[in-house]
Order: C-alpha cells, then structure tokens, then sequence
C-alpha cells in the first residue's frame, strides 16, 4: 500500500535522528514533482538536469555540501542503516575516493563517494549524459582510489533483491509478508535463506547478455 521509494526513504530515515541527511535528488520532469509530493517533510529535495544523472548529482552535493556522498539508487530499497554505517567507517579509515559493497543482498548495495571525484567525473563527462555513474568513477582516467567493502557474515548473500522488473514487485511483497519494511538486513537475508521460494518469483535467466545503452 505504499509507493517504493516511500518504503526506501523510512528505512534511511534513522540517519535523520544521527545528523546524516537524506537527499532526493530529482529531475525537474513533472512526474518527479509527483514523486516529491509524496515523500515525507525533513527530506531534502533537489531538482534538476532531466537527462543529465551526474550533473544532478553533482549539484545537489554541491547544493547541501555532501562529502563524501552515499549515494542509493532508488531500486535498491532495502537498504540498512547499520550496513551504511560500516560502510562508512571502511570508507573514511581506508581513505577512499569511491567503496563499493560485494556479497551482499542486490537491494542493500550502495557506493561513497568523495565530492573530489564526482567533480574529476564532471570535467571529464560533462558534455555527454552519463547515467551509469559506476562505470563514470570507475574510469581509469580519474585514477580514483577504489575500495571494495566485505559486509559483516550476517548480510553476505548473492541474491538479488532489487527492483528492476516486474517479477521483483511480486518477489519485495512477499518478503513485506513475512518481515516488516523495517526489517534489518540480517532478518531479511535469514528470511530468504528460510524461504527460498521468494527468489523463485524473480529469477533470472542462467546467462543474460547485457549491453549499456543510453535510453536505447
């Protein structure tokens, strides 16, 4: 009974109460309006480039001075505010520019980045409209240093849990019927270990060829 990323925003909603803010950042399309309107009051908002991703994001680092940047792509809704946190921590004491997160539940993964390196990206993209800012700090370019976050034992998984097609919808309720939308990490993978039916509902093909394209 409620939107996606209204389920995605109360899981963050913990780092309201901690000083870590949490940012919407839209495009200025009208439907994003729509989306604004149903998120709760005390999350930022920014609004901008509709084709652009990393020049949205970019700016509304900019906008509320983020740095570095936990950046959560909105089909990855059960997201963890313990996880983050250790993610964090990683991120700070290795002295990383960009950490990614391996073995964990597909819907839990997030990245840091540092504003230094999202605006190294933007000199170098910025004529072209980047939309998968992954492979974008990845360049080798950037020289960026790059590390990989190994979670806890408890949320190591290789399930994927996010929400890309329409069988993911089915596979999210489920779980929803089983845990609350509040369930931690651990919960849900222990859950999905218990009942691996659930991942029955999105599975995917064994081999899947796949190709970035722009809008294509």
């Amino acid at each position: 009974g409620r939107p996606a990323i209204r389920i995605l925003i109360d899981r963050l909603t913990p780092f309201q109460r901690t000083n870590l803010p949490v940012c919407l950042a839209l495009s200025d399309a009208f439907d994003d309006r729509e989306i604004s309107d149903i998120t709760p009051i005390g999350i930022k908002r920014f609004f901008g480039h509709r084709e652009n991703v990393l020049a949205r994001f970019l700016f509304a680092a900019e906008e509320y001075l983020f740095d570095p940047i936990i950046r959560i792509t909105h089909d990855d809704v059960l997201q963890d505010p313990e996880l983050i946190d250790k993610m964090v921590a990683f991120h700070s004491e290795q002295k990383a520019e960009y950490t990614f997160i391996s073995n964990c539940v597909r819907g839990m993964d997030c990245e840091i980045v540092s504003l230094d390196l999202v605006r190294r990206a933007w000199k170098l993209y910025r004529d072209r409209p980047i939309e998968h800012l992954s492979y974008a700090f990845r360049t080798p370019a950037l020289n960026a240093s790059i590390k990989e976050f190994l979670p806890p034992s408890g949320y190591s998984s290789k399930t994927r849990m996010s929400l890309d097609y329409p069988e993911d919808i089915s596979a999210l309720r489920l779980l929803f019927r089983l845990v609350p939308p509040t369930a931690t990490g651990p919960e849900i993978v222990q859950i999905l270990k218990k009942y691996p039916e659930i991942l029955e509902l999105n599975r995917l093909q064994k081999v899947t060829v796949y190709t970035c394209a722009y809008n294509a």
